[in-house]
């Protein structure tokens, strides 16, 4: 597996809910978001693509409340999901879509995994 750079977990200061699960945690890639990876070494690039905070990725989050979302593939104990949402963020693309691309695991069963996050 390929470094992902800094990642942070945090307890979710408002609960997520989707798919009828409650979710209160969650890990965020934070470069991976903001850097994004290289297509041929998978490594993170050195070039900032958004400038985007944790609290401004909790904000994307909460755009899943009440959503049913159908995994784009499942691997073992873990969903991935892929989903189109408006930018939240004021002075950051607000209204513009972004892809957020996440995942879920059947043993973690309160936690997100947000791996990247980019305007499309």
């Amino acid at each position: 597996m390929f470094p992902r750079g800094k990642v942070v977990e945090i307890d979710l200061f408002t609960s997520v809910k989707f798919n009828e699960r409650l979710y209160l945690k969650a890990v965020i890639e934070i470069d991976h978001v903001n850097k994004g990876l290289d297509k041929k070494t998978k490594k993170i690039n050195k070039k900032n693509r958004s400038n985007f905070s944790i609290d401004d990725v909790l904000s994307f989050l909460l755009l899943l409340n009440d959503l049913e979302l159908v995994p784009v593939e499942e691997k073992e104990s873990l969903s991935f999901f892929v989903v189109e949402v408006p930018c939240p963020i004021i002075n950051q693309n607000y209204g513009k879509l972004y892809r957020l691309i996440f995942s879920t695991q059947k043993y973690y069963s309160d936690r997100i995994t947000v791996i990247t996050l980019y305007r499309i």
